[in-house]
C-alpha cells in the first residue's frame, strides 16, 4: 500500500495558529469532533468548533513550526452531525 493511500482528504488550509487552537479555512465538509491532520507533519488534532466555512481545531501534538497557509487533511472521522457548505 503506497503513503497516499494512508492520507486523508484535503480540507483546507490553515488561516491562524495560536498555540496548539488553529483554525483553518475548510474547502471541504468537515464535522464536529472529526479528527483531522495538520500541516506537513500531519499533526493530529481534532474539530472542536464550526462556523461557515472556518473550523477551529486542537491540536495534540507540539505545534512549533505551524503557519498559516499549512494544510488539514480529514480523516472521514467524527460525529454523525456534519455541517457542509451550501
Amino acid at each position: 500500500m503506497s503513503e497516499d493511500a494512508d492520507r486523508g482528504h484535503p480540507a483546507g488550509r490553515l488561516i491562524e495558529v495560536s498555540g496548539a487552537v488553529v483554525r483553518a479555512r475548510s474547502a471541504a465538509p468537515l464535522a464536529l469532533n472529526e479528527v483531522v491532520y495538520v500541516g506537513e507533519q500531519r499533526l493530529l488534532g481534532e474539530v472542536i468548533a464550526l462556523d461557515g466555512d472556518v473550523v477551529t481545531i486542537q491540536v495534540y501534538e507540539e505545534t512549533a513550526g505551524l503557519a498559516a497557509g499549512a494544510s488539514i487533511e480529514a480523516s472521514g472521522g467524527g460525529s454523525p452531525t456534519c455541517l457542509s457548505r451550501s
